[in-house]
């Protein structure tokens, strides 16, 4: 059985875990509150597992799912991949490339505007539906519809 520390009273804060597996258990007014941290080894990748919204391949080596520029040129082949821009100044934006909206502070500084390629996965096809399977592979309409389905999801 795990220990668990003895309470404080505190009516500001709650105390966290110093290590794993150590709860704490911390008085806030009425209630008591418990704190357990635990390492889940079958964490999902979130660049990796993330059914429903594809997957972010950068041009930054700084970043997981990095690729050259001919491999991001040989995505973008696929009317369905979507060309991203990224800004990064304190937090981190990915954005569908063809759609700045001008309203990024310091954007010529912090600012590449052919930064990596969105890749749907088959769940993002799937809720694409009929209007989109009935424009012609490969066609201008069929990357406008998936860049505005990108900058929704993104």
């Amino acid at each position: 059985m795990t220990e668990i520390t003895a309470p404080e009273r505190d009516d500001a804060a709650i105390r966290l875990p110093d290590t794993m597996d150590h709860p704490v258990l911390t008085i806030v007014g009425d209630k008591a509150v418990v704190i357990e941290l635990r390492h889940d080894g079958d964490m999902p990748n979130p660049c990796e597992d993330c059914d429903g919204v594809g997957m972010i391949h950068s041009l930054s080596r700084r970043h997981i799912n990095s690729i050259d520029i001919d491999e991001a040129r040989s995505l973008l082949r696929n009317a369905d991949n979507v060309a991203l821009s990224y800004y990064e100044h304190g937090l981190s934006l990915w954005y569908v490339a063809s759609r700045y909206t001008g309203i990024i502070p310091d954007r010529q500084w912090d600012n590449v505007d052919f930064a990596g390629v969105w890749v749907p996965d088959d769940s993002v096809l799937a809720c694409a539906g009929p209007e989109y399977e009935s424009l012609p592979a490969g066609s201008a309409e069929r990357r406008a519809w998936m860049e505005k389905a990108g900058a929704v999801r993104l």
